[in-house]
């Protein structure tokens, strides 16, 4: 079976790609799922990836024998944005990926593609970009749905609350064309069926997923010192980590706000990621002269991030809206604890209290307060931990999906 997948977020691993530029704003736990996905159907698919690449990257890229990357982004004006670093990101994307899929609409010698698997951030361009593939392909249409504009989305403005409306009409007409629709929550799916009066035969829960055994053993005592020997880290210190895009919905801001309303003097926080917010993070820290207390990595690959995750007494996941939470899986193979913001989808996998600790968004000094808490209780933190690891484990190990896709795809 011949699939195509139209996404402008793609992760590439360090073998592929040793540095990351921010201005392409292309990596988050949706961008490693998607390429978890791909090597998980690699076995009996093959897959060509239509994506977003660096220019020092080839154009087309080999990840193994059955698939192939190809780059469609167009040459890029270089104005900066808050929201995707570079502003019409996505559009340069679009416009290039449509150039591709009529020069396939012509082309006489050809692959015959079955499926087009798009996957959405919520962004107009991934959506309109299926209507553009099923007809010029002439194959059928799945959605992967990784941030719903309806159900999920936190617009972050004034306009934003305008534009918003705009896209979730979009929304709803490009998904009423799919044949399939993959949503990462039972909460996503039921809003689908009432809200946008999409048939629940056509929507599939499938949720994010992790390789508990190989992403448990990328980490060990000697990354950590050669991470720490890397960014710098103090030693005999505790680490209060967040993880993530540094932008508006991940909330970053209040992981920031909460530093100040903590007194202890054995604590370092660790900021892994970068983003289209990082001048303004870097602004904040100053401002609260907190640079000692603080170390920022910018963008690590994912398998740093399993060292990172090690190296961390508890991570803060203080997002504004999240449709999952793929670093909640991540977390959990190191049975580490995690406070969350009670958004999304996020209340399906964090049990208050029991598998780690939810509080309110834009609440800074409840972070603070929780960051404490699991500092000074060790029993706890180490029980949420164990929690975590135990209550997710055999729900989200990726072994548990590969029929669930292989029935999709041929059906």
């Amino acid at each position: 079976m011949n699939v195509l997948h139209l996404t402008p977020h793609f992760y590439l691993p360090e073998s592929v790609v040793n540095k990351w530029k921010v201005d392409l704003d292309q990596i988050g736990g949706m961008q490693t799922q998607i390429y978890r996905l791909c090597m998980l159907l690699s076995d009996y698919t093959n897959q060509t990836i239509l994506t977003i690449t660096a220019k020092e990257t080839e154009p087309i890229i080999e990840l193994d024998n059955n698939i192939t990357l190809i780059r469609t982004n167009t040459p890029m004006l270089p104005i900066k944005s808050k929201i995707n670093c570079t502003l019409g990101l996505n559009f340069y994307w679009l416009f290039g990926t449509l150039l591709w899929l009529i020069k396939y609409k012509f082309s006489k010698q050809k692959v015959k593609y079955h499926v087009a698997h798009v996957h959405c951030s919520g962004v107009i361009a991934t959506l309109v970009s299926g209507i553009f593939a099923k007809t010029l392909v002439g194959c059928k249409l799945i959605y992967t749905v990784h941030c719903c504009r309806g159900a999920t989305y936190h617009p972050m403005g004034v306009f934003d609350k305008i534009f918003n409306k705009v896209a979730v009409f979009l929304e709803l007409k490009c998904l009423k064309k799919a044949n399939n629709i993959i949503v990462l929550t039972k909460r996503t799916k039921d809003y689908m069926t009432t809200n946008y009066n999409i048939s629940a035969d056509k929507v599939t829960v499938i949720p994010n997923m992790v390789d508990f055994n190989v992403f448990s053993s990328i980490a060990s005592k000697e990354t950590c010192h050669s991470f720490k020997d890397k960014f710098k880290l103090p030693e005999n210190k505790k680490f209060v980590t967040f993880i993530g895009r540094v932008a508006h919905e991940k909330g970053w801001k209040y992981f920031i706000e909460s530093i100040k309303y903590i007194e202890r003097n054995d604590v370092h926080y660790l900021i892994c990621g970068d983003g289209p917010e990082a001048n303004e993070m870097r602004k904040l820290i100053k401002k609260h002269k907190l640079d000692d207390k603080v170390t920022i990595t910018g963008f690590v690959s994912n398998e740093l991030i399993a060292t990172g995750i090690y190296l961390s007494s508890l991570v803060v996941m203080p997002s504004l809206h999240e449709e999952f939470g793929s670093l909640i899986l991540e977390l959990a193979c190191y049975k580490k604890p995690l406070i969350a913001t009670n958004v999304g989808g996020i209340p399906e996998n964090i049990i208050n209290m029991k598998t780690g600790i939810l509080v309110d968004p834009e609440s800074a000094v409840d972070i603070a307060k929780n960051i404490v808490l699991l500092l000074t209780n060790t029993d706890l933190s180490n029980n949420l931990g164990e929690h975590l690891y135990a209550n997710l484990k055999n729900k989200y190990d990726v072994s548990n999906f590969n029929h669930i896709y292989k029935h999709i795809y041929n059906s």
